[in-house]
């Protein structure tokens, strides 16, 4: 179950990047404006993200995941951060890791 909810944070975190950075944007949104998502297009974007993952994972015997919101706030903010401060990695420039960030968050 705690395997799930962390592979969620992560497909998250990568959709959250590459959503907000225009690696990926809805046809209707305007590339080359550099403004961010509507919140609406964002949510639309991970919930057709996740379905598509929970087809996958019934074409494979597995059970569906579901999306949990504090792993999803830590996920944007984390991808919005990327953007704000130019880097794109597994930890922050000053050194904290998602772990970190989870634990700030209350999650457990």
């Amino acid at each position: 179950m705690k395997r799930d909810r962390i592979l969620g944070l992560v497909v998250s975190c990568v959709v959250g990047t590459a959503l907000v950075t225009g690696l990926v944007v809805p046809a209707t949104f305007a590339r080359g404006t550099h403004a961010q998502l509507p919140a609406d297009a964002l949510a639309r974007d991970e919930a057709d993200l996740a379905a598509a993952i929970n087809v996958q994972r019934s074409t494979s015997g597995l059970a569906p995941v579901a999306t949990d919101y504090t792993l999803t706030d830590v996920a944007r903010k984390y991808s919005q951060d990327e953007v704000a401060r130019g880097f794109f990695s597994h930890r922050t420039p000053d050194g904290k890791s998602v772990f970190d960030l989870l634990n700030a968050s209350g999650f457990s």
